[in-house]
């Protein structure tokens, strides 16, 4: 397997470890002192002798030193935006689609109004293959003699968690909001959403001699978001004349050629990994490779109720501030709540940025360009690339050792795996440091199966009837039996409100361990704590800030592994169920408070943006049918302004032009 860019190495006992990362790793730094000069493998465990039953490894990283690889693979071309809407990458802010005062376009109207779902032909669309589908990764990954292969959309929600320890849960930096959003008795909250913050989970597949990492579907719901997306990103990169052609309607139809047709695949590497990331559209004047992301981002009322949406689609957006109706609001929650994911899917793709549309379902309002500087000013709080590459690159390389060890543990096994950072607790030397739980269940293919096709019955019928897509009829038995289930743990979650960022609760813990009549399964549990020094100093909160090229960045990290236990399983159940009650709720990313009352609240927030959704389509009803009867021509800002301009040097000339006006 490949080394994986920079060499980690045991850390000695200094002055300047921190003082509970040191508490931890007393007796395993003390029995290693003496060895540390001449210790060649860095993987050998350390054994410690602080707790019964445990393993503590103690490293050290210079994540400036560690490299992402790219593979020089010919793809197919990567498409252009169309319509004009390259003028977006190359202009800060937001590009409104129409102007609201003047009524002028800045790109065709044919955008504003999206195809309906039920009339878009979502079986025209190609096929999307998981990692563990895609047999031209495997390929490559023999090829590349990579143990693990994962995609964008399977890696990054583990790899937030790597973001959270790293950063010890550093704030999100909201300056570039306005002082009417930001100011008041209410600021904005600068931390990430609860389903953000709930454990995530992968599944690790061991196939064609290498692990695939999947995402764990097991929690999926159907909303009319799924497939839109989709069928947005073929709106912004295809001409208008060939994208009607996904119209039901049309007597045309998408060739068999264009839907067997390939993607258009960036892959790197970097240690064992091999990293699959699909490129939506290009444009070489970009810097870099001149790719980037294309993100299709519904108003808040829509996000709050895609699962049952009807009556949220009024909702528009007026201007680029204010609390409500606002671009900043949409960014603000974007900044809470998917833009870690988007930043990492451009790293990990090696992407300049993302190209957002802003829409209810039924309209499109804006486009924003956010490059990657822009992303690392709100999640990194520097717009260098230096701290988010960096960080990026250590996180891979902590995840790369933490497989290993579960892999090595259960060798050539699928496993279920699942990832939470907890927050520090405490001060001094009762106090724990921010620390990542990892949790690795061994699995058969046919339970893997089971739980990823629980929810399947239900997406389908859910396509079936809003989307209007075929072979409901292949839903087998068992998937009927697997909604039902999921139907069922799902009412039972709602009456569960644990807090998705509290440690486990002790008490639970220590009841469970007096239980002797379950028989444990295998399981690989192990965490992760770390400690940054920068130019030799330890950062305040723990976390670099400000980092520069030239600033030299060593980041520790132990990794403590415990046997199987009734505690450990105990933790494990408790993760497995704070991740189930933060994704069986139906809201995503609002300003409802959490905790004691949050249903109530909850009802009275939905409330008020369905309010605000009927406002907003009473309102666009209204300035429909003034447009319509004014008779206006529809002007775009493409149309060239006349030249001839007549020359009014005389009063006759000025009668005569009088004249012309009233006979006109």
């Amino acid at each position: 397997m490949k080394s994986g860019g920079a060499t980690s190495k045991p850390i000695r006992k200094t002055r300047r470890s921190s003082r509970v990362i040191r508490k931890v790793v007393s007796n395993a730094t003390e029995a290693t002192s003496d060895k540390s000069e001449e210790a060649t493998d860095i993987r050998e465990p350390v054994e410690t002798d602080d707790e019964e039953g445990s393993q503590v490894d103690v490293l050290s990283i210079q994540p400036s030193e560690l490299q992402v690889e790219a593979l020089d693979i010919p793809q197919p071309p990567v498409p252009y935006l169309s319509y004009g809407l390259d003028r977006v990458l190359f202009n800060p802010g937001v590009y409104q689609l129409q102007d609201a005062a003047s009524r002028v376009y800045n790109f065709d109207p044919y955008l504003q109004k999206i195809m309906p779902v039920e009339q878009f032909d979502f079986n025209s669309l190609k096929e999307y293959k998981t990692s563990s589908e895609d047999t031209a990764l495997s390929t490559i990954a023999n090829q590349e003699s990579a143990r693990y292969i994962g995609s964008t959309s399977s890696m990054t929600g583990s790899l937030a968690h790597f973001h959270y320890l790293i950063s010890n849960w550093r704030p999100l930096n909201l300056d570039m909001l306005s002082y009417g959003y930001a100011g008041g008795n209410k600021p904005p909250l600068a931390e990430f959403t609860k389903i953000n913050k709930a454990p995530s989970a992968i599944f690790l597949r061991w196939k064609n001699g290498c692990y695939a990492i999947d995402a764990d579907k097991e929690f999926d719901s159907p909303n009319v978001l799924m497939l839109l997306g989709k069928s947005m990103e073929l709106l912004l990169t295809l001409p208008k004349d060939e994208y009607e052609k996904y119209r039901k309607s049309d007597p045309r139809k998408v060739s068999a050629e264009q839907r067997s047709a390939p993607e258009s695949y960036k892959y790197s590497t970097m240690g064992d990994f091999l990293m699959r990331s699909q490129l939506d559209a290009y444009d070489p004047r970009l810097p870099g490779n001149g790719t980037f992301d294309l993100k299709t981002r519904a108003v808040v009322s829509v996000r709050m109720s895609a699962r049952d949406h009807e009556g949220m689609t009024g909702y528009e957006i007026y201007g680029n501030h204010g609390r409500w109706c606002s671009y900043e609001k949409e960014f603000h929650d974007m900044a809470r709540a998917t833009m870690l994911k988007y930043m990492l899917q451009a790293r990990m793709g090696m992407m300049n940025g993302i190209f957002v549309a802003y829409h209810n379902i039924k309209r499109m309002f804006g486009f924003q360009y956010v490059p990657i500087a822009e992303m690392d000013r709100v999640l990194h709080g520097q717009s260098d690339a230096c701290l988010g590459d960096q960080e990026f690159k250590a996180s891979l390389r902590i995840l790369n050792d933490l497989l290993n060890k579960a892999t090595t543990k259960y060798p050539e096994q699928s496993l279920r795996i699942h990832f939470e950072t907890q927050a520090a607790a405490g001060d001094g030397e009762k106090g724990t440091p921010a620390t990542l739980h990892m949790y690795a269940e061994p699995m058969s293919e046919e339970e893997i199966k089971t739980i990823q096709d629980k929810p399947k019955a239900k997406v389908l019928e859910y396509e079936r009837k809003v989307m209007g897509k075929e072979d409901i009829s292949s839903i087998s038995a068992e998937d009927n039996a697997g909604s039902r289930q999921l139907e069922e743990d799902t009412a039972r979650s709602k009456l569960d409100y644990t807090s998705t960022d509290t440690p486990a609760d002790q008490p639970f813990l220590n009841n469970v361990q007096d239980i002797h009549t379950r028989e444990l399964r295998p399981l690989f549990y192990a965490q992760v704590m770390v400690q940054s020094r920068v130019n030799g100093n330890i950062p305040q909160d723990g976390r670099p800030r400000d980092l520069k090229a030239g600033d030299s960045w060593e980041l520790d990290y132990l990794i403590k592994q415990f046997e199987v236990s009734r505690d450990s399983w105990a933790r494990y159940d408790d993760a497995r169920a704070r991740r189930k009650q933060a994704l069986n709720f139906d809201d995503d990313e609002g300003d409802v408070a959490e905790g004691e009352g949050k249903v109530k609240e909850e009802d009275q927030y939905i409330k008020f943006l369905r309010e605000l959704s009927r406002k907003g389509g009473e309102t666009r009803e209204k300035q429909d049918l003034a447009d319509a009867e004014s008779g206006q021509r529809v002007m775009s800002v493409d149309e060239p302004l006349p030249r001839h301009r007549e020359q009014i040097e005389t009063l006759d000339d000025y009668l005569a032009w009088m004249y012309r006006r009233e006979q006109a």
